[in-house]
């Protein structure tokens, strides 16, 4: 079978395995079986793309909506002063309580909501929940928010943790202009612009971007919501150098790691037992740290290499690219990894191959 063969069969299984579960199963932060709204927010970006595509009819594309609706729409979380909805995790993480709304869940999930409404507005429930998820997300940057610079103010992590992170601020803000674009009320579309080209200038050359403003670690799951976001605000041209280093930085004979980290201080003495990779880029010392990319990170990197096919000066290099990442994807599913079973984890993972199936497809 040709590679686009093999996708479209692990796709249909894994959606399939993921609908049978109704969306749940455990996580890497938590190890009992629960429901994760961030996976039904990649699972509706998932099967809009494979619709867009022609993967998908109209029909089944509606049914598998109508699944989805009910578990987002009894896991809503409302904020005080806040006349939207918004989501967590459905569990407790860092003693933080189970209802505790963040900012990155509610941008995956109500992404996921305006792109399915994109295709069906005929589906009342549905449009009334991505009205009131949108609403939920502008509301939240509009008072849930810390000033960083002049006249720029980013949303804050959560309600506890009144912290600006970079990936996180920058997926609510490509999501707002998404909405902005789809015809909802939104903050001005400058702001956005420039809140997103705030956070692109403080990419540092050689390295990336950090966490956030106090936080120095550089994953590849984050690196990619932040190039994915600049995308979608900025356009393609901004990101594709920065995808070229990027794989530089994490990318390991035939392997991509997951993280590396700036040190504060010089780094200790060499030991004979540690594999930990050392480096210096002008002005930081690095320390990459010896840990694989995670399933959800690898699937992220595919859904940027994706777009950089169609929409790259260098389509020929990012195919060959996305085509040995779908192969040690479809790999990793096949090893029954187990990532595999976290729904969050897959479903960024299944996201990633809808979205190279679909640039194969088109180009």
């Amino acid at each position: 079978m040709s590679l686009a063969s093999d996708i479209n069969k692990l796709i249909k299984e894994r959606l399939s395995l993921y609908e049978d579960a109704e969306g749940k199963g455990p996580d890497f932060y938590f190890d009992r079986s629960s429901y994760h709204p961030m996976g039904d927010g990649k699972y509706l970006q998932a099967i809009c793309e494979l619709h867009r595509t022609k993967q998908l009819s109209s029909q089944n594309f509606n049914a598998k909506v109508s699944q989805v609706l009910p578990r987002l729409s009894s896991t809503v979380i409302t904020v005080p002063g806040n006349a939207g909805v918004c989501w967590g995790l459905g569990w407790s993480w860092r003693e933080l309580p189970e209802d505790e709304p963040f900012l990155i869940t509610s941008a995956i999930v109500t992404k996921g909501l305006i792109s399915a409404s994109k295709i069906n507005n005929q589906n009342n429930e549905l449009s009334s929940l991505t009205e009131r998820g949108v609403v939920g997300l502008n509301d939240w940057f509009l008072s849930l928010n810390v000033q960083v610079d002049d006249q720029i103010h980013l949303p804050v992590y959560s309600p506890s943790i009144t912290e600006p992170i970079f990936n996180t601020a920058a997926c609510a803000l490509s999501v707002l202009k998404l909405a902005n674009d789809e015809g909802y009320e939104t903050v001005d579309l400058k702001v956005i612009n420039d809140c997103l080209n705030w956070i692109y200038a403080k990419r540092i050359d050689g390295l990336g971007w950090t966490y956030s403003k106090h936080n120095m670690t550089v994953d590849l799951l984050h690196q990619c919501y932040i190039l994915n976001s600049c995308a979608d605000v900025l356009g393609c041209g901004v990101i594709e150098r920065e995808t070229v280093e990027l794989l530089g930085q994490f990318s390991f004979s035939d392997n991509y790691l997951d993280a590396v980290r700036v040190l504060e201080h010089s780094r200790v003495a060499f030991q004979e037992d540690a594999l930990t990779i050392y480096r210096k880029i002008p002005g930081w010392e690095i320390e990459i740290l010896n840990k694989p990319a995670r399933l959800w990170s690898l699937g992220e990197l595919l859904s940027v290499i994706s777009r950089l096919v169609i929409d790259g000066r260098h389509s020929k290099f990012w195919q060959q690219l996305g085509r040995a990442l779908s192969i040690r994807l479809i790999s990793v599913f096949e090893a029954c990894n187990e990532e595999t079973k976290f729904p969050r984890h897959s479903m960024h993972a299944i996201h990633g191959l809808s979205c190279f199936l679909g640039s194969i497809k088109l180009s």
